[in-house]
């Protein structure tokens, strides 16, 4: 990741945490999780570790996040029924993204 990347991170960082700390600490956990081709081989799994907790406390938008985690295989096992399950959650909370993964999910 380069400097000027990191600043743009660290600026959305700021502006989430006044919206919400968990709305922070999904984007960190983000972060980790595209930081997957950096030298820290671990940054993934962080991020995987702190979606999991925001996530676990019923947040859509990092249960939406973890299962396309799930999805994809990043920093964790693939594995769609996980990734419905989380999308599922997220859905019935309103959010949009979780809908749209579930309907490109259905239609495949």
């Amino acid at each position: 990741m380069d400097a000027e990347q990191f600043e743009k991170d660290m600026d959305r960082y700021d502006e989430l945490l006044k919206e919400s700390k968990e709305a922070a600490r999904t984007f960190i956990g983000l972060c980790y999780v595209r930081w997957r081709n950096s030298s820290d081989s671990d940054r993934p799994y962080q991020g995987v570790e702190w979606l999991h907790k925001i996530a676990e406390r019923g947040y859509a938008d990092a249960q939406s996040k973890l299962g396309i985690c799930y999805l994809e295989g990043f920093g964790v096992q693939k594995d769609k029924a996980k990734a419905i399950e989380l999308f599922l959650k997220a859905a019935k909370q309103g959010d949009e993204e979780a809908r749209k993964e579930l309907d490109k999910l259905y239609i495949d």
